[in-house]
């Protein structure tokens, strides 16, 4: 653990109990955020590759606006990511 961490949990230990669970609920949120941000982007790159792909090839062929709105409809994009709820909306209910 680095020394700033260190220093974070040092002063996080002086919360009460409730505001220490708010804050490690966040930080394991927050965690879990990242890494399905960072499996989106994993598994985004083959459809980015795609979508670049296409973008150029559009640019070189113009379509119609009704081709376009025909290609977009069949494109597959990824799953949204969860909202994390920052740390201030979870010590405000905590403290609520």
């Amino acid at each position: 653990m680095t020394n700033l961490l260190q220093q974070a949990m040092a002063e996080a230990a002086k919360l009460s109990d409730d505001a220490q669970d708010e804050l490690a609920r966040w930080i394991l949120a927050t965690l879990e955020s990242d890494q399905q941000w960072d499996q989106a982007f994993e598994h985004s790159q083959d459809l980015l590759e795609q979508l670049a792909s296409e973008a150029l090839a559009e640019f070189h062929t113009p379509l119609s606006l009704g081709a376009w709105l025909e290609e977009a409809r069949g494109a597959q994009l990824p799953a949204a990511i969860p909202h994390t709820p920052s740390l201030v909306d979870l010590l405000n209910e905590a403290q609520a």
